[in-house]
């Protein structure tokens, strides 16, 4: 699976217009992040000087509340989970959240509607970037009419 860093739901990024690469992918987010990787309540007590534990659900509470915000407003994810990105046929496409860690395979629904795993000589990705970018060179084709024909995982 392909892994984010710095995820809870999919969602599309900001727009942007980029002739070259011409779609975005659904993600499914298959995993949750470990918030205490992010910051725990005990580095937030200490912050907030509380030497109590009266508190530590609202905390929590609060903690898990502006992560979901800040991931939801930047676009963005915190801590490492895994996803699966879906596509309806093969394009060079951004991911619509990241960064993105790794790809593990590419997986496509083939003319005999089998499933099959794509060569990594047909297909390259950017991970430095913002955005991760993928593209595809000489790919097979794919069973007809099938939504989320290709995974990338």
């Amino acid at each position: 699976m392909f892994e984010y860093s710095l995820t809870r739901k999919g969602g599309f990024g900001p727009s942007f217009f980029c002739p070259y690469f011409s779609d975005m992918m659904t993600v499914e987010i298959t995993g949750t992040p470990d918030l205490n990787s992010i910051i725990t309540v005990a580095q937030l007590k200490e912050h907030l000087r509380v030497d109590h534990t009266d508190e530590d659900t609202l905390i929590e509470a609060y903690r898990d509340a502006a992560i979901a915000w800040i991931e939801d407003y930047c676009n963005t994810r915190l801590g490492d989970v895994s996803a699966v990105g879906y596509m309806d046929y093969f394009y060079n496409v951004r991911f619509p959240i990241g960064p993105v860690n790794s790809i593990a395979s590419v997986t496509y629904t083939d003319t005999a509607n089998q499933t099959a795993t794509l060569p990594t000589a047909k297909y390259w990705f950017d991970i430095k970037t913002k955005a991760t970018r993928m593209t595809f060179d000489n790919v097979p084709d794919l069973y007809d009419d099938t939504f989320n024909a290709v995974q990338i995982i």
